[in-house]
């Protein structure tokens, strides 16, 4: 994550990068998996998955409705 976003500034997910990096190199992260939920995080911040099956789930019972 390059932090720059694509019309110049601070990239969207840049301060998700940001507190995941900070937790990842921390003194006090005896395991990576310590930082499992910044990593969660991040990638919903890049991709939306958790965003998108909400959105479906909603569709379809809105459908399931009608």
């Amino acid at each position: 994550s390059s932090g720059f976003g694509l019309r110049g500034g601070t990239g969207r997910c840049f301060g998700e990068w940001q507190r995941f990096m900070e937790c990842y190199t921390n003194a006090g992260t005896t395991k990576p998996s310590q930082c499992q939920p910044n990593a969660d995080d991040y990638f919903e911040c890049l991709h939306h998955s958790k965003e998108k099956a909400r959105t479906l789930a909603i569709k379809t019972e809105y459908l399931r409705q009608k």
